[in-house]
């Protein structure tokens, strides 16, 4: 957790309502919910609530945090159509050890839809996912066997500036997985990040664009449908100094994490 996640600290957040987040679309195999009203539900409510604390928390946790929900208190006291645009407000009220709580209220454009309260705390997720198998298989429902869906990513801090985006799909922060972090990564024209030494083998495939990497034996662009092999203890330095930047997937064996990647200052 950063200094900058203090209570005082606020955030807008606004989400345009589909269809497919009506009250029918809640549970569509009960024949009780099906004939619902086609208004926004509470329980996507609910996690709009939740999604706006986490856009508000994104830049104030630190590489390899992350935060679940533990308690949340709000009223749903007016319809809302699909359409129409919702804006979530947040408000940090205390930042308690590990603990955060916020105050939290919705608009729909035309009438106040929902407050009310909201607490999230700060995990390490590789840590809570294996508590969470050891339950499971504790209850005698191991982890299944064959190919295991991961639906999206989580996004994480990166380094460099202009900064880059990284969504993570394997990892320490997605998966719990420390053998391999796979992520794709999209980086501005212009982007540079400081040189490191990591204790992790790194595979990047280029999707589009190009990708500089410099090591001790000069520098190298790596074009799209192209990829490289960055060892473990040499050090490197990845940037985008083309128009059009770049999108590409990395692969680090074992996972990255900040205390493997030794990233000098600057």
């Amino acid at each position: 957790m950063k200094p900058s996640l203090a209570p005082g600290l606020e955030f807008t957040f606004r989400y345009t309502v589909p269809a497919h987040r009506t009250v029918p679309h809640v549970y569509p195999e009960s024949d009780l919910f099906r004939p619902m009203p086609a208004v926004f539900a509470t329980a996507y409510l609910v996690g709009l609530f939740e999604w706006a604390c986490l856009e508000a928390l994104r830049a104030h946790l630190d590489p390899g945090e992350a935060t679940v929900g533990t308690d949340i208190r709000v009223s749903h006291t007016a319809a809302t159509p699909p359409g129409l645009t919702v804006s979530v407000h947040v408000r940090v009220e205390r930042v308690e050890g590990r603990r955060i709580a916020f105050r939290v209220s919705a608009h729909d454009g035309v009438d106040p839809i929902g407050e009310g309260t909201h607490e999230r705390f700060v995990i390490d997720p590789g840590r809570f996912t294996a508590k969470v198998r050891a339950k499971a298989a504790a209850a005698g429902h191991p982890a299944p066997e064959g190919p295991v869906p991961i639906d999206a990513p989580v996004r994480v801090e990166a380094a460099g500036t202009p900064p880059k985006i990284i969504e993570e799909f394997v990892g320490r922060v997605r998966t719990g997985s420390d053998p391999v972090s796979i992520a794709r990564m999209r980086s501005p024209a212009g982007w540079r990040e400081p040189a490191q030494t990591p204790d992790f083998d790194e595979y990047t495939l280029v999707l589009r664009g190009s990708l500089r990497v410099e090591t001790a034996a000069g520098a190298l662009d790596v074009g799209a449908g192209q990829a490289v092999h960055a060892r473990r203890g040499e050090r490197v330095r990845y940037s985008t100094p083309g128009p059009e930047g770049a999108e590409y997937v990395a692969v680090c064996v074992p996972a990255f994490t900040p205390d493997r990647v030794h990233r000098e200052d600057g």
